[in-house]
């Protein structure tokens, strides 16, 4: 199967081809992880479905990381430019430079240098120095923030990342369209919170993912055309039936997923994971364990040393960079259930239908694991580790085995009212720009 793959290209020559919308992705994604993957190739194939429906030419760019979205063995039949970053324009200083006041009074001499050659720009129609950088965004139409969970306090380094590359795009061409679709958007602290109301405030369009993102934005009076919709991953919808329908009826496959992350301290609940996964092979049950992220990313397959030496030789491991994510999904689909941490290993047994027991440590994965259940099931089964660790273990995996999951009718409305939202947004964009 062929892969996305990038190129660079800033000629003038490149720039003066044929009239097209000019798209930059933002977000999280080629970086070994998978659920950011399936959003960059839910978004991509979305804007390249409608534009050709429309008839109206894109070029897509996106930020250059680890390429891990080629290792999938997706074809996306599409060029993806590699866009151009503000690192790339101002100096890039080693954090190895001290001392640190230095490598700060660097990068605002920098920046500064950059504003006013912005500034000379805009009086002069020309730019002076930093021609790449202010040519790639005088010439781009749009830029696109893909959904993710990276703004929040945890990542306001990628915050205030974000507000400059906004702030300094609005400055080069002040007609830019910003948009952001499957954002899950918190929790924020009042130290944040200026920033954050700045930053959101140049948003044209911001679709989010669950219900307490869309209550952020509203005490924060964010006043942007707001959509609360759902996982961005659920454009898929036609991939998942089509993998669902060809693989044999649900056997007793215990689906598990282990998220590397640095609130996760498996340790606290060891014990009480090895006695439920220790039953539910004695009932009979085959453990497949669904890594969602890998080495250099979050590396979930290192997470495995919670579990007992005899529990990890008696798993079957499905790594998607590995086997292809037509595999990967199609031994996910035949779960019979699930328990796991990794928001998208929530999403994607929704998508299934298959019961899913989610589990969370701490508030940023509360709100995207039970936030993402409250949306997607009618009756969502989720645990804090707390709850978790007082559960007996033979109650809760009888709990699972009669949890039932009617919810296809949900998820196939959720996924029209999303295509049909997201293709109004860009049916305004290709035809107005």
């Amino acid at each position: 199967m062929g892969s996305a793959y990038f190129t660079k290209s800033y000629s003038l020559e490149y720039f003066a081809m044929k009239q097209k919308t000019k798209i930059f992705f933002r977000g999280a994604y080629n970086k070994y992880n998978l659920g950011d993957d399936l959003l960059l190739i839910s978004i991509v194939d979305f804007v390249c479905e409608t534009a050709k429906r429309l008839d109206k030419p894109v070029e897509l760019y996106v930020t250059e990381h680890a390429d891990s979205v080629s290792q999938l063995g997706y074809r996306m039949d599409v060029n993806l430019y590699k866009g151009f970053e503000l690192y790339e324009a101002c100096l890039n200083v080693s954090s190895r430079l001290k001392p640190r006041i230095l490598r700060w009074a660097i990068k605002l001499i920098s920046g500064v240098f950059l504003v006013l050659n912005i500034i000379f720009f805009r009086v002069f129609k020309r730019p002076l120095f930093y021609r790449n950088y202010i040519n790639f965004f005088k010439s781009l139409d749009v830029i696109h923030y893909i959904g993710g969970g990276y703004f929040a306090d945890r990542w306001v380094g990628t915050l205030r990342q974000e507000y400059l590359t906004v702030l300094f795009a609005r400055m080069i061409k002040p007609d830019i369209i910003i948009v952001a679709t499957g954002l899950g958007i918190g929790p924020v602290n009042r130290g944040n919170s200026i920033l954050f109301k700045q930053f959101f405030k140049k948003f044209n369009y911001i679709a989010i993912r669950e219900n307490r993102s869309a209550k952020l934005l509203e005490q924060k009076h964010i006043c942007a055309n707001k959509k609360e919709s759902a996982d961005d991953t659920l454009l898929l919808m036609p991939l998942y039936k089509k993998i669902g329908e060809s693989v044999a009826e649900p056997n007793k496959k215990l689906a598990l997923n282990l998220k590397c992350f640095s609130d996760h301290n498996y340790g606290l609940i060891r014990e009480e994971l090895n006695a439920f996964l220790r039953i539910a092979a004695q009932e009979g049950y085959d453990i497949h364990f669904f890594c969602f992220g890998r080495n250099p990313g979050p590396d979930d397959i290192a997470v495995l040393e919670v579990l007992n030496k005899e529990l990890r030789k008696k798993l079957t491991i499905h790594d998607p960079y590995e086997e292809g994510l037509a595999s990967f999904l199609g031994s996910l689909s035949n779960s019979k259930f699930g328990i796991g941490f990794a928001y998208h290993f929530n999403v994607l047994m929704a998508a299934f239908s298959r019961p899913v027991l989610g589990v969370f440590f701490g508030d940023y994965y509360e709100q995207k694991v039970a936030g993402v259940q409250k949306v997607l099931f009618e009756k969502p089964f989720i645990l804090s580790w707390d709850e978790f660790k007082g559960k007996n273990s033979k109650k809760l995996l009888e709990e699972l085995e009669r949890h039932e999951v009617n919810n296809s009718q949900r998820i196939e409305s959720i996924y029209k009212n999303m295509k049909d939202e997201y293709f109004n947004l860009y049916q305004r964009i290709l035809t107005d720009v």
